[in-house]
């Protein structure tokens, strides 16, 4: 029986609290057990740490041989790694990027853990939802906004908007389309229920812009040209941070899902078959015209992803496979 512990001093932060209510399922399970927020240190095998308070040197000296955690690092934390025992990640991007500090690296998806209710939809607009901070929305200017407003100019599209409103102050955007309806919706946890499974298509914008990227690839290229680039290639530029949650939300809610060219993406989504990656506003236009003209497409990608996150996503699996991994890599390494 492994004996573990959550802690962190910033209990309500949003990643604390999304971490608290999936790592619980733990408990669940009968090698394993999990308490929060005690400071008893000398009674658990596994200490978990929040990125954001690691209390690492207390933990080790109040019990030596403890395992140590930490969840959902950031650069800016500046964590010194040197008695950490593994990371838990929500993604691959996080995992590459920390793959430096440590060997041990289990991907533990963050996200709010849904009920689907089915929803009754408006058949005569196509609306459109997003969730998320409002950098990307103000970094989809250029490539997703072109795209809904093309597709504004067949159909009547909503689109709904799920932020910090009140904190962030209102996204500037000035719509072209009139049959264009932007919705601010102040971020609200119920507002999953209450407005995002209402969405006919889910989007999640996540790279970021690079501005003068003409330039970018020329002064970046080669000498002489040696690895032969070219100017069709692609400059991603996403956050030690993207990861498939936003797209997770989605999936539990049976909405069909648009999702940007980030490496969680790809590993979470088959492109047409349970929803669609793009880069380009073209791309996303093709698949924006695609979902709204069929409901059939709609309803069976919307099923297809939904099925996805059952069998590789959900937290009793990941649970399951947590389990596993502090079984067979941390304690057995005592």
């Amino acid at each position: 029986m492994i004996k573990l512990l959550f802690q962190t001093k910033n209990i309500k932060g949003p990643s604390t609290i999304f971490n608290q209510n999936l790592l619980k399922g733990l408990n669940e399970l009968k090698d394993i057990s999990i308490d929060f927020y005690n400071t008893d240190y000398i009674n658990y095998d596994v200490v978990l740490f929040m990125g954001y308070d690691s209390d690492i040197k207390k933990a080790k000296q109040s019990n030596p041989s403890i395992k140590v955690g930490i969840i959902d690092p950031r650069p800016s934390f500046n964590i010194d790694f040197t008695d950490v025992d593994f990371i838990l990640a929500n993604g691959i991007e996080m995992r590459d990027y920390y793959s430096k500090y440590s060997k041990n690296i289990f991907n533990y998806y963050i996200y709010p853990e849904l009920e689907f209710v089915k929803v009754k939809k408006n058949n005569q607009k196509v609306v459109i939802g997003y969730h998320g901070n409002k950098i990307h929305l103000m970094a989809s200017k250029e490539r997703l906004m072109p795209a809904i407003e093309l597709l504004a100019q067949k159909h009547k599209v909503e689109l709904w908007l799920m932020y910090d409103v009140e904190s962030l102050g209102q996204w500037k955007y000035s719509k072209l389309s009139e049959n264009l309806l932007i919705k601010h919706i102040q971020w609200s946890e119920d507002g999953y229920h209450k407005y995002m499974s209402q969405a006919d298509i889910g989007v999640v914008p996540s790279l970021m812009p690079i501005k003068n990227i003409s330039l970018v690839k020329k002064i970046s290229k080669s000498i002489f040209n040696v690895l032969n680039e070219n100017f069709s290639d692609y400059f991603l530029r996403f956050k030690v941070t993207s990861n498939v949650g936003r797209g997770l939300v989605f999936a539990q809610l049976k909405v069909p899902v648009i999702m940007d060219m980030t490496p969680s993406a790809l590993q979470f989504v088959s492109d047409s078959e349970n929803g669609f990656v793009c880069y380009s506003s073209e791309s996303w236009s093709s698949a924006l015209f695609k979902l709204a003209e069929s409901e059939d497409l709609r309803l069976a990608m919307a099923e297809n992803l939904y099925k996805e996150f059952n069998l590789n996503y959900s937290s009793k699996e990941i649970n399951i496979k947590l389990m596993n991994f502090l079984l067979h890599n941390i304690i057995t390494n005592n």
